[in-house]
């Protein structure tokens, strides 16, 4: 066997595409021919950083919050809590040194500042390491990015400058770049710059709460995932034919994405490459479709997350969400353990949320992947979207497949000062359409087969006039009735049966 010398990795990015161009080289190198790796995981991460700073060329910010008990103002973590998956009891986490943060970026500017809320400047500070006994160490990063106008000489001051941040982060890392197998809970304190969150949010975790107060004090809870990297060697004759034409529209001129020779001459004499899509837009959800029966069943590998994150598609001024007229403000917060998501928040369809995501059917261990999809919307629009007879206990998710039935999944309800936040889990994976509808207790959710090959988008309804026998009973809430009629009725929350 031919030992290889090294490696030379040269990164090229471009559109929604992150490329790893791979090439042995040495004389005494095998080089391997004919054949490439394709994978594909759409993180959701953005913009959280443990380490503040700002540059002068395109005049663009992030600052790491820093502790509450600091002098620098606002935005800050005021606390973080961790308890074991199924605890009641929360134990408090205590800060206790600085992350250790790389800072590579040459054209950066590393620094702290103190907030300056009239000129919306956020307070910059640095990520901290928490410990709790009984826990795995870990550092938290909470940070918010955008832009600024003026000299970058005086950046941090007022003289001439205008701040517009515009993009938040938050991330729970432990020392290797994985979150623990816990449930957390982040207290950060925004004050005014909470007016500056704008539009939906994606989360990577699991049974997520949110809670957003009028002083600005916003409460992220949720458990870690396990997110599965989908991916495979294959060989250049058997790459689908429209993926190599997407590829060609892209690559004008080739050397823009690092190519040395036009994708539809690829063949067995191509020396091996590899491409990863990371990016969080529809492209990375079109090539996971193009490849999913080359990719299999199984995904590669996994690793778990803890983070919240918004970018820029997500961020836009939105007037309407169906037929409803929206202010301003944080909208909500969309979570899902799928290796790749829909890039355009969720788009209401018959009054019902409806979100695509792609997963592979199993886990790299070989576990079955469990899907798991939440939803924090605030108030005042669950009840504009689900209308006069929205009963936060009548919300299911729906998930649909082209070839396959719809499996309606129950869906558990908790509701906070300003949010509605609905969580279902247990259905399975390739490319469901999931629809978050008020059932109106026409039907109980229920469980029904879903085809593990089905493959692509669908919208399909449970149908109203069901054979499945339903009764109907009465429920009393002081001087208030309702009637509920389903195959197994229960009264809402509140509501006691009448007998």
């Amino acid at each position: 066997m031919v030992k290889k010398k090294y490696w030379q990795k040269v990164f090229v990015t471009f559109l929604s595409v992150t490329f790893l161009l791979v090439n042995s080289t040495g004389a005494d190198s095998a080089i391997t021919f004919g054949k490439m790796w394709v994978s594909v995981l759409q993180s959701g991460l953005g913009v959280s950083s443990p380490t503040s700073f700002h540059t002068g060329t395109n005049k663009t910010f992030t600052a790491s919050f820093p502790l509450c008990d600091s002098d620098k103002g606002f935005p800050c973590i005021n606390k973080l809590l961790v308890r074991k998956l199924g605890a009641k009891t929360w134990t408090h986490m205590r800060p206790w040194g600085k992350v250790a943060a790389k800072k590579n970026c040459q054209f950066c500017k590393y620094t702290t500042w103190e907030s300056i809320p009239d000129k919306n400047l956020p307070a910059g500070g640095e990520a901290y390491n928490w410990s709790a006994s009984g826990f795995e160490e870990v550092s938290l990063s909470a940070s918010l990015s955008g832009y600024f106008t003026g000299d970058p000489n005086s950046f941090g001051t007022s003289d001439g400058m205008t701040y517009q941040p515009t993009g938040l982060g938050v991330e729970i890392l432990d020392a290797f770049r994985n979150a623990p197998e816990n449930e957390y809970e982040v207290h950060l304190k925004l004050g005014l710059f909470s007016k500056s969150l704008s539009g939906w949010f994606i989360g990577r975790l699991a049974r997520p709460s949110l809670d957003l107060t009028s002083s600005g004090d916003l409460t992220i809870s949720g458990e870690s995932i396990l997110l599965q990297n989908a991916g495979s060697e294959i060989n250049y004759s058997d790459l689908p034919p429209d993926w190599i034409a997407d590829l060609v529209k892209e690559c004008i001129p080739l050397s823009y994405c690092g190519f040395e020779s036009d994708p539809q001459s690829w063949n067995e004499h191509t020396p091996w490459q590899s491409i990863g899509y990371l990016a969080n837009n529809e492209k990375t959800m079109k090539t996971f479709s193009q490849f999913e029966n080359i990719f299999g069943n199984k995904a590669q590998n996994q690793y778990r997350i803890w983070a919240i994150s918004n970018f820029s598609d997500w961020v836009k001024p939105i007037s309407k969400i169906g037929n409803c007229s929206i202010s301003e403000g944080f909208l909500g917060l969309v979570s899902t353990n799928s290796t790749v998501f829909s890039s355009d928040p969720p788009i209401v369809i018959d009054e019902a949320l409806s979100y695509r995501v792609g997963s592979t059917h199993l886990r790299a261990d070989g576990s079955l992947n469990s899907g798991s999809y939440g939803v924090s919307l605030r108030k005042d629009l669950a009840k504009c979207v689900w209308g006069d007879q929205f009963i936060p206990e009548f919300i299911g998710v729906e998930v649909a497949y082209k070839d396959g039935k719809p499996e309606v999944i129950a869906t558990s309800f908790k509701s906070t000062d300003s949010f509605y936040n609905f969580n279902a889990s247990g259905f399975h994976y390739s490319i469901p359409t999931l629809s978050m509808k008020n059932f109106k207790s026409e039907v109980q959710p229920l469980k029904v087969s879903v085809s593990e090959t089905a493959t692509t988008e669908a919208i399909a309804k449970i149908s109203p006039k069901s054979t499945v026998k339903k009764t109907t009973i009465t429920c009393a809430k002081g001087k208030v009735t309702k009637k509920v009629t389903a195959v197994s009725p229960k009264c809402p929350t509140g509501y006691k049966k009448k007998p």
